[in-house]
């Protein structure tokens, strides 16, 4: 398996899913839901890049320690010419568990489902500031690309994670970065090249793990 090459081809490949991203999100007449399509999916793919690289530097300090061969060094990409920052706002790398909520969700109206004639009338819910969820949905693309840029750093930052998982009780505080089923923003049929992209990245960390490089 070329991890090497599969890192470095989903990684160029997701960065033009991010400049896709900024100029939509730029962009004064673009829809949040537009952004959000393609936002979801992409922040999924890194993170099972990350479960990647995390597994091919946990192998190299294994090899290290026993003394092996350069194999393992040599398969990881040349992480020295990724770009680097000073502030580093913390991607999240551990999938959001499924929400099993959705019954209690507002419908898109915002208009309450039950109304009583002459106790309340149903009062629209109020709207989230757009500007606000601008500078939110920027953020998180900034995430995105910072992490994308240092995916060794995150790396190490799951393997220390993972290290004081191992060590807690059972329960939300011990599972691991991938979550069992469908990835987060997966669609059965895809509709951007970003979730075929998804894929590809969701079938190399399942393949890791059941065959660490």
């Amino acid at each position: 398996m070329d991890w090497k090459g599969a890192i470095d081809r989903n990684r160029r490949m997701l960065e033009g899913v991010i400049a896709e991203l900024l100029t939509l999100a730029q962009r004064e007449d673009t829809l949040r839901r537009s952004v959000l399509r393609i936002l979801r999916p992409a922040e999924s793919a890194p993170r099972r890049l990350i479960v990647v690289v995390a597994a091919m530097l946990s192998q190299k300090v294994r090899e290290k320690h026993t003394g092996g061969t350069e194999e393992t060094e040599n398969q990881l990409p040349d992480f020295s010419t990724f770009a680097t920052y000073d502030t580093l706002p913390a991607f999240q790398l551990i999938d959001p568990r499924k929400s099993f909520d959705g019954m209690m969700r507002p419908i898109a109206s915002g208009i309450p489902r039950i109304c009583v004639p002459g106790v309340f009338d149903p009062v629209p819910l109020k709207k989230p500031d757009d500007a606000l969820q601008a500078v939110k949905l920027m953020r998180r693309i900034r995430k995105l690309k910072i992490a994308l840029a240092t995916l060794p750093k995150q790396a190490r930052r799951l393997n220390r994670l993972m290290a004081r998982r191992e060590k807690a009780k059972s329960g939300p505080g011990k599972v691991g970065p991938i979550r069992p089923g469908h990835p987060p923003g997966h669609r059965t049929r895809p509709r951007e090249p970003v979730d075929d992209l998804l894929a590809e990245c969701h079938w190399l960390a399942m393949e890791c793990e059941r065959a660490p490089p």
